[in-house]
């Protein structure tokens, strides 16, 4: 999906889900390299709206992960604040996941993108 607003989610999705992942809109701050303007014409205002728009877009969409599912965050970014930072903030906030993985990727196709991505698995009781 591509949506800001989760709150369709309740209405459509009718049980928790084992498998759920998650890639929201970043600031495509990989794409430096391709266009060598982008820090030129970039807000910082416009970082901070979308580093809350990703926390949100994960912090909506964990509340249809099942007991014991895996939540999978993955954002195409170079930026720390949107990948690290994100990860924590979401840990502090949900004590009921833990992180089995996280990984930053380099230029990992043709294009030079980067990504980021967080493994979260929702505690059923039973670590």
């Amino acid at each position: 999906f591509s949506n800001n607003d989760l709150s369709f989610l309740d209405a459509d999705i009718s049980s928790k889900q084992d498998l759920v992942i998650v890639n929201p809109s970043s600031s495509y701050f990989d794409t430096i390299k391709k266009q060598p303007d982008y820090l030129i014409n970039f807000e910082k205002t416009s970082l901070t709206n979308c580093i809350n728009n990703e926390f949100n877009s994960l912090e909506g969409i964990s509340k249809i992960v099942s007991d014991n599912g895996r939540l999978v965050y993955i954002v195409e970014t170079l930026n720390i604040k949107e990948s690290k930072t994100i990860t924590s903030m979401f840990l502090e906030a949900h004590k009921d996941f833990f992180l089995l993985e996280e990984k930053q990727y380099l230029s990992y196709d043709e294009y030079g993108s980067n990504i980021y991505y967080a493994i979260f698995q929702k505690d059923g009781g039973n670590k």
